[in-house]
């Protein structure tokens, strides 16, 4: 009797164990930009690039602005100019590959204190980050 109570409590335990991976599993799951559940490169760096954007400006905002701009200049160099550009460029016109480069530079030059944009830091970065995010979907879509 003692045996089976044994197994029965070990069973038991395993059971919870497999139940609470699959929760874990499950809520790991990145949703992407059309809310299905699935992750891709390209989400994933448009997710990246958003980060150290939003990174960027709370540094701007507490005046670090050296700091800020090194931030802002990865989420270009560093992550938008390795990946997406590259994987985006054969499917639009260089005019649109040279205005979004050119948006990424304009925010690092605010952030760093050096520009009077129109725009405030916070618009700047959101309109970039929904433009890499726009990328991103249409890649992810087109593999």
């Amino acid at each position: 009797m003692k045996k089976r109570y044994g197994f029965f409590v070990i069973g038991l335990v395993l059971l919870c164990i497999a139940i609470g991976l699959v929760f874990i599993l499950k809520n790991n799951t990145s949703v992407n930009i059309n809310g299905s559940q699935e992750t891709s490169l390209y989400h994933d760096q448009a997710v990246k690039i958003c980060q150290l954007l939003n990174k960027s400006v709370a540094l701007y905002q507490a005046k670090q602005f050296k700091q800020a701009h090194t931030v802002a200049e990865n989420a270009y160099w560093n992550v938008y100019d390795n990946i997406l550009e590259i994987k985006y460029r054969p499917y639009v016109t260089p005019e649109k590959i040279f205005n979004v480069e050119e948006q990424f530079h304009q925010f690092s030059n605010t952030v760093l204190g050096a520009s009077d944009a129109k725009q405030s830091v916070t618009q700047q970065a959101k309109n970039l980050c929904e433009e890499v995010n726009k990328q991103a979907l249409f890649l992810t879509n087109k593999s």
